[in-house]
């Protein structure tokens, strides 16, 4: 992990979007860390174990990622949420003998698509937004999926570094009260600032992330 002491090492920062900060929190999570150890001890070449998939499933990750490592360092894919998601292959269902559409096999817990560029877009878009709405509500009505929030573009990054800072702080052991002197000196109160800031960080480490994956992945810069 980066020296918490020395900003300049949290630079990168500046660059991530929603779901690469998803990352930053899960990578500083110690039961993901202790699961990683674990897998890469057993691993073997060939395709992942359904033991490990399950393990990355727990975190929303379709297989585990270096936690070493940030976006910039290892492939980190998701199955909550947007971006890369498992492909499953689809192709429209056939009229029915009474004309109705033949429903579909079972309920995903996700579905990512591909869209063919050699194609016209728009109308793979319209085809894509058709299906994933269609899924939802079954899944809705099924009892199978709470009804899905509202996305808020509202998204308060500025203070994420120094979110990170105090966790990797916190792994070695540094007093709140040092923290404070160092990050939050113009603060009233710098060690409670501490305090704070470290129960908000750890709320995003502890599945928090989770929901920056229902958010738009866009590039997440400033705010407060």
């Amino acid at each position: 992990m980066p020296d918490w002491r020395n900003p300049a090492d949290y630079a990168y920062t500046a660059n991530l979007t929603l779901h690469d900060w998803a990352w930053e929190f899960l990578r500083r999570n110690a039961q993901y860390r202790a699961a990683w150890r674990r897998f890469t001890g057993e691993r073997k070449p060939g395709p992942v174990s359904d033991a490990e998939f399950e393990i990355a499933r727990s975190f929303g990750l379709a297989c585990l990622s270096d936690p070493s490592c940030t976006i910039f360092g290892d492939e980190v894919f998701w199955l909550e949420g947007g971006g890369v998601k498992l492909l499953w292959g689809y192709r429209a269902p056939e009229p029915g003998p009474e004309g109705e559409a033949i429903p579909w096999p079972g309920y995903p817990d996700g579905l990512a698509l591909w869209f063919d560029l050699a194609q016209p877009i728009e109308s793979q878009v319209k085809t894509a937004d058709a299906l994933l709405r269609r899924f939802q509500a079954e899944l809705q009505q099924a009892g199978m999926l709470e009804q899905v929030p509202k996305a808020d573009a509202r998204v308060h990054v500025g203070k994420w570094s120094d979110f990170l800072r105090v966790l990797d702080a916190d792994v070695e052991g540094v007093s709140p009260a040092k923290v404070g002197e160092v990050l939050f000196a113009s603060a009233t109160d710098p060690r409670d600032q501490a305090r704070k800031v470290r129960a908000a960080a750890r709320r995003l480490v502890n599945g928090g992330y989770r929901r920056l994956l229902l958010k738009p992945n866009i590039l997440a810069t400033g705010g407060k």
